[in-house]
């Protein structure tokens, strides 16, 4: 596979052009099997783009904590140079204060966004590693190929349970520790950003708080007999 396309005076990078085509597929996917009415699903759709856009300005200020030295000097030459795994890792951080501030500040975000994100997340990046193992014939692609293929699988099958919370945070688990695994024989990556073990086994803990935030919600629901009495 080419690494970048000649479209006239433009250089698109391929890593950038699948980014692009996975995302698409993955607000396809979502559109079609959420069971949500069509005003919410754009609703959801608007935080997401949303994040996205302070993702990619996250990366950004990545690069430019990296390159310090080149913010004062070349500021333009920040934005173009590449985003290696501690740039990403800023920008992950720097995404989750954001929704963590809008849901403290505005409360904005809630369980159908996040449920929401991973149909696209889980589905663009399914798409990503399927086009990478058809033209690189890898097998280490396979594994990821099936893992997240597995995820949105789930997805779909588990649509119409209310425990939302509670499947977010298992898939999310299910998805760390098969990175973990992967991370032990191959280089872990989410789309074109080489990942570390650790970074998955983070992401392992803070699904498993909120998977014991979704049990104690269970448990504290009034039963049925609590709700009649009521």
């Amino acid at each position: 596979m080419p690494s970048a396309w000649v479209l006239g005076p433009m250089v698109i990078r391929t890593s950038l052009l699948l980014l692009l085509v996975s995302f698409i597929v993955g607000v396809v996917v979502y559109y079609i099997f959420s069971p949500l009415e069509k005003k919410e699903r754009k609703q959801h759709l608007d935080w997401i783009t949303t994040l996205l856009v302070v993702f990619i300005i996250s990366l950004w200020i990545g690069k430019g904590v990296k390159q310090y030295g080149l913010l004062f000097s070349h500021p333009l030459s920040v934005v173009v140079y590449p985003a290696d795994r501690w740039v990403f890792y800023i920008a992950i951080a720097l995404l989750l204060g954001y929704i963590i501030l809008m849901k403290l500040w505005k409360d904005k975000g809630n369980l159908n966004d996040l449920y929401a994100g991973l149909y696209i997340l889980f589905t663009a990046q399914f798409v990503y590693e399927f086009i990478y193992y058809i033209a690189e014939e890898q097998t280490g692609y396979i594994w990821l190929v099936f893992l997240y293929g597995l995820l949105v699988a789930s997805l779909v099958f588990l649509n119409q349970r209310a425990e939302k919370l509670m499947i977010a945070s298992s898939l999310i688990a299910v998805c760390s520790v098969g990175n973990i695994i992967y991370g032990l024989f191959y280089e872990a990556t989410l789309f074109h950003f080489y990942t570390d073990i650790w970074f998955w086994a983070v992401w392992l803990v803070i699904s498993a708080g909120l998977f014991m935030v979704a049990r104690q919600r269970e448990l504290n629901k009034p039963t049925l007999k609590e709700e009649a009495r009521g």
